[in-house]
């Protein structure tokens, strides 16, 4: 089995990470998938009588608890916003001081189809008691009471809904119609950015290992963002250098009076398409012949790269040349020692060739004249091999 590659492996632990963590944040939503329920909201305001500065307030008080009007006021709204309704809301007011008004909007008497309204109860003056029955999801319900005091510190409300305190909040026209909704984004979210970061880890470790993905990695940089071109300008100079030579290689090729081309392309090393692997492909006499064409400045990682990847380029080489019958040539514009003194491609093919009665290879370096020469002379002097 092939060793992952470092880029791999940070890539795979990234990517493993990422699926841990986002399914972790959709846990809650999965589990909210199987449990609805209601979300009683309430917002309370309270405020009270302002007394001219020159008036007796004591006097005012006394005569307006005489004539039984309130001098503070509260007023709740409460709505169900969650995805089920509530089967019962209990509701409590305590005051400072006596309650001498109360009204709630839908009254009883009006019989809403949204809610059952229990008649007001007062326990004694300051507290007064409310039961709802069947709250749906969405209306709003007002309760508006007016008692006496001489301050608002004291008062306040106590909302319960299915047995759990109500949530307060500053605005019920504010609130969000049902906030009990199951949202995945936070994970799809925490899922597309570290596959992304995955992705990138992976191609900044690739580029630093492989030069045909730092070339290709710098193509791509240099068309989207412009101003990377200074930063990938050698990468960029490298693959123009190598479309030259090919070009000319494949124009000295075609000016031999005994040379049959039959395809040239990009070369990519990944396709089993025999028109697509082989930069060129060609026939000399009875013999055809694969080329794969490089330059120094190309830095080719199954040329300069580790040990595996060479031998991976090899056994690619191998296999492509024999599925059919081809002579395979690697074209160097320069000697194989000028690219690495760890380049062992011709000790790899050798061994392979050895033990290979069907496999022919060659190494041919030099201008694109030399490598045509080259070329056409093994073909006047080969014969196809025995199947």
């Amino acid at each position: 089995m092939k060793k992952l590659t470092t880029a791999e492996r940070v890539s795979v632990v990234i990517a493993v990470l990422t699926l841990i963590v986002s399914a972790v944040s959709a846990l809650p939503g999965f589990l909210a998938l199987r449990s609805r329920q209601a979300a009683v909201l309430f917002e309370s305001s309270s405020s009270s009588m302002v007394y001219p500065s020159t008036a007796n307030r004591d006097t005012i008080l006394r005569l307006l608890e005489a004539n039984r009007v309130p001098t503070a006021f509260t007023r709740l709204l409460l709505s169900n916003r969650g995805d089920e309704p509530a089967a019962s809301v209990a509701i409590s007011f305590r005051a400072p001081g006596p309650i001498l008004a109360t009204r709630i909007v839908p009254s009883p008497d009006e019989r809403p189809a949204w809610v059952r309204i229990a008649p007001d109860s007062v326990q004694d003056s300051s507290t007064v008691r409310f039961s709802l029955q069947g709250l749906a999801v969405g209306p709003t319900l007002m309760i508006e009471i007016g008692y006496l005091a001489a301050t608002l510190d004291s008062a306040y409300w106590e909302i319960f809904a299915d047995g759990k305190p109500a949530q307060s909040v500053a605005s019920i026209k504010a609130a969000p119609e049902n906030v009990g909704k199951i949202s995945f984004r936070p994970a799809l979210q925490i899922l597309g950015a570290g596959l992304f970061v995955a992705i990138l880890a992976s191609l900044g470790l690739k580029a630093t290992e492989n030069s045909a993905y730092r070339e290709a990695l710098g193509i791509v940089l240099a068309t989207v963002f412009p101003i990377a071109q200074w930063r990938y300008a050698s990468v960029l100079a490298a693959r123009a250098h190598w479309i030259r030579f090919k070009n000319r290689v494949v124009l000295a090729l075609a000016g031999q009076s005994d040379v049959q081309m039959l395809s040239v392309s990009e070369g990519d090393m990944r396709s089993t398409d025999p028109r697509e692997f082989w930069d060129v492909r060609l026939r000399v006499n009875d013999t055809m012949f694969g080329l794969k064409v490089h330059t120094v400045s190309q830095r080719f990682p199954g040329l300069v790269g580790s040990i595996e990847d060479q031998e991976e380029y090899c056994a690619k080489l191998t296999a492509m040349a024999q599925n059919e019958g081809l002579f395979a040539v690697i074209v160097i514009d320069q000697p194989t020692t000028t690219l690495s003194a760890d380049c062992k491609v011709p000790e790899i093919l050798d061994r392979i060739a050895s033990g290979n009665p069907h496999f022919r290879y060659a190494v041919v370096v030099g201008d694109p004249a030399t490598v045509a020469i080259g070329i056409t002379g093994i073909g006047a002097s080969t014969e196809r091999p025995a199947s």
